[in-house]
């Protein structure tokens, strides 16, 4: 579960972590009864991607608002800050799409015969990939300086 995963990543950053932690597990358990009992199967799973996506997104907002607010550059220059930003490109760009219930309009295509299926998920995937790799290369400068 992605989203579970990155919950729980953030959940060292914020402040209310009691709150993302109860709202973590009633997304847990929300993903699993759609999983079981909603969703038909061969279908995408959007309802819960979009709500981790949502619930992700609010608390990093709130978080860096809070860190804004009380002026903490170093919050945003810090490595850690890239790894939490990573998976928020990613979840829009998928949210994009997966929130169109219309298959047509996922699979419409833009240009030279891409979808946009195609186009959302490739230019999420290379930011978020990216990001992600930045954050693993600095770490190991890091280590590796001391």
């Amino acid at each position: 579960m992605f989203h579970t995963f990155w919950l729980f990543i953030l959940i060292d950053y914020v402040t209310k972590k009691k709150l993302l932690l109860y709202l973590s597990y009633f997304f847990i358990f929300f993903s699993i009864v759609n999983f079981c009992f909603v969703i038909v199967s061969g279908k995408y799973n959007f309802y819960s991607f979009v709500l981790g996506s949502i619930l992700y997104t609010l608390f990093f907002i709130k978080e860096n608002y809070r860190q804004m607010k009380a002026e903490s550059v170093e919050f945003f220059i810090n490595d850690t800050y890239l790894l939490i930003f990573a998976p928020l490109m990613f979840m829009l760009g998928l949210s994009l799409i997966l929130s169109f219930a219309k298959v047509e309009i996922v699979r419409a295509e833009m240009f030279w015969n891409v979808t946009l299926y195609e186009l959302f998920v490739n230019l999420a995937c290379l930011v978020y990939y990216s990001l992600i790799n930045i954050y693993i290369y600095r770490e190991k400068i890091h280590l590796k300086h001391g």
